[in-house]
């Protein structure tokens, strides 16, 4: 089986090795035997089921971390999977399963969390110190609530995991502030949810745990669903990209790095598979003395300021990637019109003089793309 493929086969194996590995763990507290390296006997057995019942919180928490990416190779012709060396890989992504159909993704949290219940029930009947009557560890074989419970808590945990994971996948090529806020929500909540299982969950009774597991097993199914229906467009607009990179790479080996197209400007300055999106020119006919006309160009794959310095003929100075874009603005320095496209972390571009209609619709166009991924209506 190949463990990275996000089956539903590789979802049941995983939550009963992990269920498996925690088991593991139970029996060697519970025989008073500390699982830390060169800690023997020095374990109270009475606080087997405590421990055992937080790790299941941690690993339900960080769930993600087994489904992480494994850059495939990717035929630069059509993007398909090859098994050829010599193609490039495809762009990774640390949460590459929460990609996948959301099958398979919301399957995750009910499959691990069945089988951490059920093997609690296992530890319950070879528990040396049995729980305390009328809390969840106490009762768990004698009422299913603190079988419901757990598998509750066990599917929001999960959840929380992936809706955090998702968010920092989102923000993680050109939102750096939202990646970062992401992992550190993310590591907050493993480490809430590592306490509760760990502290609370056990000595609560079962009525209680349940409602609180339910509840947050709700909120979480709404904030999983809400975060994937947000993130998924980002997600095929990046991988989009990402092929088309891959097309321009193997037409580069082709036909060299100074392939271009054909027209007039700025379409002479397009690369094989570039869709012009918006552009502005500036004086088109300078005085002598002037500088060259100046032209700000943005396309799907950057963001361009050149040059036209022979008829029919486009000279790039300087380039961005579309993530740095911010917007742009239309006003006068003086008499002179100015043309501006703000970019994260550099200077701006500037174009000077032309048409001021021309110039606001042009601002308007790349504000637009900035807000929300697309040109105005």
């Amino acid at each position: 089986m190949k463990l990275r493929t996000h089956t539903m086969g590789t979802t049941v194996f995983y939550g009963v090795v992990l269920a498996g590995f925690v088991t593991v763990v139970f029996f060697l507290t519970n025989a008073g035997i500390d699982p830390r390296a060169h800690r023997i006997d020095d374990f109270d057995p009475k606080d087997a089921g405590l421990v055992s019942i937080g790790l299941f919180g941690l690993y339900h928490a960080i769930a993600i971390i087994f489904f992480d990416d494994d850059p495939e190779l990717v035929s630069a012709k059509d993007g398909r999977p090859t098994d050829d060396p010599t193609e490039p890989r495809k762009a990774g992504s640390f949460t590459e399963f929460v990609r996948q159909p959301a099958y398979k993704v919301f399957a995750v949290g009910p499959i691990w969390a069945t089988a951490s219940a059920a093997v609690i029930f296992v530890w319950f009947a070879k528990a040396e110190v049995p729980g305390t009557i009328g809390t969840v560890w106490g009762d768990y074989g004698h009422s299913p609530l603190p079988a419901l419970a757990v598998l509750c808590s066990c599917w929001a945990a999960t959840n929380l995991g992936f809706a955090f994971s998702t968010l920092a996948e989102t923000g993680q090529r050109d939102n750096p502030p939202l990646y970062i806020t992401s992992l550190i929500l993310l590591f907050l909540v493993a480490a809430g949810i590592t306490v509760y299982f760990l502290a609370a969950l056990p000595d609560m009774r079962p009525g209680t745990a349940l409602a609180l597991g339910g509840v947050t097993l709700l909120i979480s199914l709404a904030l999983l669903t809400g975060v994937r229906l947000w993130a998924m467009p980002r997600f095929a607009r990046e991988e989009e990209e990402d092929l088309m990179g891959l097309r321009d790479r193997r037409r580069q080996q082709r036909f060299g790095s100074r392939h271009q197209g054909t027209g007039r400007p700025p379409y002479d300055m397009l690369n094989a598979g570039e869709t012009l999106l918006a552009h502005f020119c500036g004086d088109r006919a300078p005085e002598p003395g002037q500088p060259e006309p100046e032209m700000l160009v943005a396309t799907n794959r950057r963001v361009v300021r050149a040059l036209i310095r022979v008829p029919g003929k486009t000279f790039v100075i300087e380039q961005a990637e579309p993530g740095q874009l911010l917007g742009a603005r239309s006003d006068h320095r003086g008499p002179r019109l100015v043309t501006a496209i703000g970019l994260r972390g550099r200077q701006e571009m500037i174009a000077h003089g032309g048409d001021p209609a021309a110039s606001q619709r042009f601002a308007e166009a790349l504000n637009s793309l900035a807000r929300t991924g697309s040109l105005p209506r």
